[in-house]
Parts: C-alpha cells; sequence; structure tokens
C-alpha cells in the first residue's frame, strides 16, 4: 500500500499495490472510502505513458467527491409512493464481502461502517459480486427482510448497484 497526505493536509490517502498495479494496464476507478466525517470520495488510476513507447511509467491518482457519483444513482424519488424501495452501492472487501458505501433508506449510519458477509449468499449485493445479475425474488437485504431485487455488478469497478423492494410491498396490490 502506498501512503500520503493530500495537499490540503487531511488524512493520508491510501492506494492498494494491486489497484496500482491493475491501473498501469489501463485507467480505473478505485475504491470508495471515507477521507473524513461525512466526506466520502473515490479515486480514479490513470496509467501515465511515456511518450515514445508508450509504455505505462506511473499512475496518476485522482480523488474526488463520491456524492455526485453515489446521488443520481441512489435518488429514491423515482420510486414513487414505494415506503420499503430504495438503491445503494456497494463495493467489494477483501474476503469477498459487499461495503455498503451509499446511504440506506433503513439504517442511516450503514454507509462506509457496515460490510455484508460473503457468507450471506442470499443477498443481492453479494449474488452481484459472484457473477448473477437480473431481478430475482425471495433474496434477503440488509434487514434480513424478503425482496425483490434487481442488481448487477459495475463493469470495471469494485461496485454493485442494487435496486429493492420488499416482497410484501411489491405484491400487496395483488
Amino acid at each position: 500500500t502506498v501512503e500520503w497526505t493530500g495537499e490540503d493536509g487531511r488524512k493520508p490517502l491510501a492506494v492498494e499495490d494491486a489497484d496500482l498495479r491493475d491501473a498501469l494496464a489501463g485507467p480505473m476507478l478505485g475504491r470508495a472510502y471515507l477521507a473524513g466525517e461525512d466526506d466520502a470520495r473515490v479515486q480514479l488510476l490513470l496509467p501515465v505513458l511515456e511518450a515514445r513507447s508508450s509504455s505505462a511509467v506511473g499512475v496518476l491518482v485522482v480523488e474526488c467527491d463520491l456524492a455526485p457519483v453515489v446521488r443520481p444513482l441512489i435518488d429514491s424519488s423515482r420510486f414513487g409512493d414505494a415506503k420499503s424501495a430504495e438503491a445503494h452501492l456497494v463495493q467489494r472487501v477483501a474476503g469477498g464481502g459487499a461495503q455498503i458505501i451509499s446511504p440506506l433508506k433503513f439504517m442511516p449510519d450503514a454507509e462506509f461502517a457496515t460490510v455484508i458477509p460473503s457468507t450471506a449468499t442470499d443477498t443481492p449485493a453479494i449474488q452481484a459480486f459472484a457473477g448473477h445479475r437480473g431481478v430475482v425474488e425471495g433474496l434477503r437485504d440488509y434487514r434480513n427482510v424478503e425482496v425483490v431485487a434487481a442488481f448487477r455488478a459495475i463493469e470495471d469497478t469494485p461496485w454493485a448497484l442494487v435496486v429493492k423492494i420488499d416482497r410484501s410491498e411489491a405484491f400487496s396490490r395483488y
């Protein structure tokens, strides 16, 4: 892991060695993390190429605010009057778990503080990281409530998007 402090003096920024190696092959979105209280950030890693050979000689790491990236994806206003519907982002963590990186409707303090373990194979987040995608009925969400969920890993990122509604609410009108 390489660490340094940003020019604004905030806590050291950490970039995993594996991410640096992967970024030598091409641009990539890095991990989301908290740089301070209510300061979620994300890294964009870009290879620095030598002019004559076009071979990668380094990696430029750009850090930006995560909120403008996340907010449009999880905007719950598009769910109408559904009480339990929500969208959230998770990122893969060591050991195959899924860390919640966006606010949750029913667990406001879960962002960056909650990891769904890889053993929770009946959750949409773990299903997405296992390579599954689509709309599935009968999985359980982070509250252990049965849901109808649409989910998929987001290509070329360590993230997955989960959109879900409680099964009882989804079928309450039928």
